[in-house]
Order: structure tokens, then C-alpha cells, then sequence
């Protein structure tokens, strides 16, 4: 029987800082594809007069330059979400008072407990 052999690369160190702003940026880009992927659904509904091969692409094109354009100027909170989510899987992303919070609703949670009928 063989095995598949999965190299997955040599370990990475990443300071707890560089960690930080580098999942904030992947939450900004993710943020980005998420709201291309919509403006790409709203004009799939839309049939156009004329298709073709490069208007398809100048549309597709145009749409991530507006997605870009729309998530730069403003926050739609789905890039909260994602470091909310990533600091909850790995707590070397928590800054001190991400931490303070974080524990306050543990605290929270066992006081609740203590005190439940």
C-alpha cells in the first residue's frame, strides 16, 4: 500500500504582532472577495443586451476593482467577524484588551453558572 506523502512546508514563526496585522489584513481581503462575489451575483441576475467573451471579463475586471473600492471606504462588519472568529481559535491574536474582554466573559460565564438554579 502507499502512502500519499503531504509536505506541507517548513514551521513558520510569526511574532504575536506580525500575527495580529497580518489576520487583520486577511480578514480586510476576505472582506473584499466576499463583497466581489456579490456584486458578481447581482450582475448574473441582469441579462445584457450584447455579451461577449470581453465584456464578461472588463465586467469581471470592474466588479473587484468595485468591491475594493466599497470595503477600503467603509466597514461592513463582516471583516469583525472574521478576527472575532480568528482570535477565538487562536488566542496569540488577542490583544490586551481583546484579552480583558475576553476574560470578563468567561467570568461572566462562571458567575452565571455559580449562581444558576
Amino acid at each position: 500500500m502507499i502512502k500519499p506523502v503531504i509536505n506541507l512546508g517548513p514551521k513558520i514563526d510569526i511574532p504575536a504582532s506580525a500575527s495580529g496585522q497580518t489576520a487583520e489584513q486577511v480578514a480586510k481581503e476576505f472582506e473584499t472577495i466576499f463583497f466581489d462575489l456579490v456584486l458578481k451575483g447581482m450582475r448574473a441576475t441582469v441579462k445584457p443586451e450584447v455579451a461577449s467573451n470581453a465584456l464578461n471579463i472588463y465586467e469581471g475586471l470592474l466588479d473587484s476593482e468595485y468591491a475594493k473600492t466599497v470595503t477600503g471606504s467603509g466597514n461592513f462588519g463582516i471583516k469583525d467577524l472574521i478576527l472575532d472568529w480568528m482570535k477565538g481559535v487562536d488566542p496569540l491574536l488577542l490583544t490586551n484588551d481583546s484579552v480583558k474582554q475576553q476574560l470578563s466573559k468567561i467570568k461572566g460565564l462562571e458567575d452565571y453558572r455559580r449562581n444558576a438554579p
